[in-house]
């Protein structure tokens, strides 16, 4: 198989829909697909992950401590949609073998204001959106 880290900008618009951001996967997905066929491949999303945050699919890989243009607004719609796209998109993708998700926290609870900007999904509507995936695939 091959492994990559899934953060790739996929919408530079302030306030995206997820349609918006489903279209920034098409390129990324063409590339995808052309190194698994070349290579006989599988490729697995060793990490990705969305924060809460408007720029979520502008800047994947920014931690909200790095933001360097403090442009950390939170959205758990953009989290969601960001979410939604990438199941949409990848999850029946005959090269795609699976995917683990950044990132979860053992102190959630305790400090879930300190983490709505953050990567974590648990206490936010894309935890749910996550789920809903997964229980779809067992259920098939």
């Amino acid at each position: 198989q091959i492994d990559i880290h899934g953060y790739f900008p996929l919408c530079s618009i302030k306030q995206p829909s997820q349609d918006d951001i489903s279209s920034g996967c098409n390129d990324h997905l063409e590339v995808m697909e052309k190194v698994a066929h070349a290579n006989q491949r599988h490729i697995i999303f060793m990490e990705t992950g969305y924060r809460g945050t408007t720029n979520a699919a502008a800047k994947p890989w920014e931690w909200v401590e790095y933001d360097e243009e403090n442009e950390a607004i939170y959205s758990e719609e953009i989290q969601v949609n960001c979410y939604k796209a990438f199941f949409e998109k990848v999850w029946n993708k005959p090269w795609f073998a699976g995917v683990h998700l950044w990132q979860l926290r053992t102190d959630h609870e305790r400090r879930a204001e300190d983490f709505k900007l953050d990567f974590t999904t648990q206490g936010k509507v894309a935890e749910e959106t996550i789920g809903t995936y997964f229980r779809d695939i067992e259920e098939r």
